[in-house]
């Protein structure tokens, strides 16, 4: 799926009209038509306010990858690259080093 497909199927999944979409990010109706068929690539600053707007990540704009989000929290950033058990180890080891500062 292309960059523009993304972005409007975003926008149609949330019922939300291009007018609502431009008005909340600041640019035209016309730029948001464009940025969707792909006859115009938003400027940085405008991917920031587009990504930050839908709380999804560029790389899914950008169709890097299928995931709508980054991960947020050390947590979500960790559960995709160590499994639960070594996510506990590591969460007492944390623990035990706070604990010996004090």
């Amino acid at each position: 799926m292309k960059f523009g497909e993304r972005l409007r199927t975003l926008r149609i999944e949330r019922g939300l009209s291009q007018r609502t979409v431009a008005t909340a990010i600041s640019v035209s109706v016309n730029a948001i038509s464009q940025y969707e068929t792909d006859k115009r690539f938003p400027d940085q600053d405008v991917l920031v306010r587009l990504c930050t707007y839908y709380k999804i990540s560029a790389d899914y704009l950008l169709g890097l990858t299928d995931i709508h989000r980054s991960p947020n929290t050390p947590g979500e950033i960790l559960s995709g690259i160590i499994d639960s058990q070594q996510h506990e180890a590591i969460e007492k080891i944390i623990a035990m080093l706070t604990e010996k500062e004090k």
